[in-house]
């Protein structure tokens, strides 16, 4: 959701202008690009049960902190904290929650499902992105931030 709506949020809800949306947009989308390739590195050290408990842990934390920063949205001083935790779920997203359910689900699966696992893994996967682009902007109309505590 961030990553999709990273301007709108940053121009609608935290009332920064256009051109700095963009730029922390950018700053953003590049930081999401190191903790990618940073979990390559992660996963075989760290080990992905570690990394997966620790991602969504990370992204609970920053849902949470977001939510109760959105909700006073006449703060300027809680716009500029509320990037904080969009770093912080840029980074933990990629490196906890991105590449380690489809490692994850393909090596638990026995070798003749395991091509039928990675499928709909890969399939769920993109219902979901799909199901979250579609529905976060409806989302933000109706509920605000409490869709931080939602999702």
């Amino acid at each position: 959701m961030i990553t999709f709506y990273s301007n709108t949020i940053l121009q609608q809800d935290l009332g920064y202008s256009p051109i700095l949306s963009r730029i922390i947009s950018s700053c953003l989308q590049t930081w999401q690009f190191f903790a990618a390739t940073s979990a390559i590195f992660l996963i075989d050290r760290i080990g992905r049960r570690r990394l997966l408990i620790g991602g969504a842990a990370l992204m609970a934390i920053a849902n949470a902190g977001l939510a109760g920063l959105q909700s006073h949205k006449d703060n300027p001083t809680a716009a500029g904290c509320s990037l904080i935790f969009y770093f912080l779920a840029l980074a933990a997203f990629p490196i906890g929650l991105f590449l380690i359910p489809f490692m994850y689900s393909a090596e638990i699966a026995p070798l003749r499902v395991r091509a039928q696992t990675t499928a709909i893994s890969s399939g769920m996967n993109w219902l979901f992105n799909f199901l979250v682009a579609e529905v976060t902007p409806v989302a933000f109309d109706s509920i605000g931030w409490k869709y931080y505590l939602v999702r």
